[in-house]
C-alpha cells in the first residue's frame, strides 16, 4: 500500500538529489574560472603601481620567495614582475633562484620571460629534468607547447651531481613525444 507521505518524501528526495548536482556543477564551474587566474601562494611583498608603462602596461612587483601560480604552472622566485594589461597577464619576468613547474617538467635557471598568450617563453642558465635525460643549457626558448629549443645544451641521463658521461650539442631541438632533435653533437 503506498501512501501520499511516500510520494511526498519520494520529490523531496528527488528535489534534494537536483539541488546538490546544481551546487556541484555551480563549484566546478567556480574551480574552472578559479585556475585561470593569478594566484599568488607566497611572497614577502607585493607593489602594484598605478602609473602605465610604455605600451599601456600595468606593472606588478613580487618581491622574496615568489610562489605564484598561473595556466596550470607554478613559478617560484626571489623576483617576479608581472605586465598587466586591460586586467590579464601579458608578460611574466623572474630574476633569481627560478623554478617553473607544470604537470610533466620541472625547471630551474637565473631568469626567464613568459607570454602566457602565446605560452612562449626564454629560461637561462636552466637545468631540467626531460624524460630520459638531466639538461644544463645556455638558454632555452619555448616556442610552442610541444617545441622547446636549446642553446650550448648538455645532456645525460646520469643522475649524478657531476655526470661522468653526457652529451654536448650547440643545439637541440625537444618534442614533448620523447622526440629529441641534437646538432653539432659530442659524446663526453
Amino acid at each position: 500500500v503506498l501512501k501520499i507521505t511516500d510520494i511526498k518524501r519520494q520529490r523531496d528526495l528527488e528535489e534534494q538529489q537536483r539541488r546538490r548536482e546544481q551546487a556541484i556543477q555551480e563549484y566546478n564551474r567556480r574551480k574552472k574560472k578559479k585556475k585561470k587566474g593569478l594566484i599568488i601562494n607566497n611572497a614577502d611583498e607585493v607593489i602594484s603601481l598605478n602609473k602605465k608603462y610604455k605600451g599601456g602596461f600595468k606593472r606588478v612587483f613580487i618581491f622574496g620567495h615568489v610562489d605564484i601560480n598561473y595556466q596550470n604552472r607554478n613559478f617560484k622566485g626571489d623576483l617576479i614582475v608581472i605586465n598587466i594589461k586591460k586586467k590579464k597577464a601579458k608578460e611574466i619576468m623572474g630574476i633569481g633562484n627560478i623554478q617553473i613547474q607544470d604537470k610533466s617538467s620541472l625547471m630551474l635557471g637565473s631568469k626567464f620571460f613568459y607570454y602566457p598568450k602565446t605560452k612562449q617563453g626564454v629560461f637561462y642558465n636552466p637545468r631540467s629534468y626531460m624524460k630520459p635525460y638531466f639538461i644544463q643549457a645556455d638558454k632555452v626558448k619555448i616556442v610552442r607547447e610541444d617545441l622547446t629549443i636549446l642553446n650550448n645544451m648538455l645532456a645525460s641521463s646520469c643522475d649524478l651531481k657531476y655526470a661522468h658521461y653526457h652529451l654536448r650539442a650547440s643545439r637541440a631541438f625537444v618534442y614533448k613525444d620523447d622526440k629529441f632533435i641534437f646538432f653539432n653533437v659530442e659524446f663526453m
